[in-house]
C-alpha cells in the first residue's frame, strides 16, 4: 500500500471558508466594540456620579465642622454663665454673712 502525500492534520481551507470565518470574526468584533464603547459610556457616567458624591460629602462634611464649632462655643459660653452664676450666689451668701470685700475676694480666689 503506498503512502499518503502531505500531512494528515493539513486542513483543507477553500477560499469562501476563509470568507466566511473572515465576515464572522469580524462580527464578533464589532459586537465586542460596541460592548466597549458602552461600558467606557457608562464608566464615565459613574465616575461624574462619583465626582458628584464626594463633593456632596464634602460640602457636608464642612457644615458639620462648623456646626460643632458652633456647638463648642455655645457649650463653653453657658459654663461661662453657669460658673458666672455660682460665683454671684457665693458673693451673695458671703455678704449676707456680713462679711467683708477683702475677705470675699480672698475667698473666691
Amino acid at each position: 500500500m503506498a503512502r499518503p502525500k502531505g500531512s494528515k492534520n493539513k486542513k483543507n481551507l477553500s477560499v469562501a471558508g476563509v470568507d466566511a470565518q473572515i465576515s464572522e470574526l469580524s462580527a464578533q468584533k464589532l459586537d465586542l466594540e460596541t460592548a466597549q464603547a458602552a461600558i467606557i459610556a457608562s464608566l464615565a457616567e459613574v465616575n461624574a456620579q462619583l465626582k458628584e458624591n464626594r463633593k456632596s460629602i464634602k460640602a457636608i462634611e464642612r457644615k458639620i465642622l462648623k456646626l460643632e464649632a458652633k456647638k463648642t462655643e455655645a457649650d463653653a459660653a453657658a459654663a461661662a454663665a453657669l460658673m458666672q452664676e455660682e460665683v454671684q450666689k457665693r458673693v451673695a451668701a458671703l455678704v449676707a454673712e456680713g462679711k467683708s470685700m477683702d475677705d470675699i475676694l480672698s475667698k473666691l480666689k
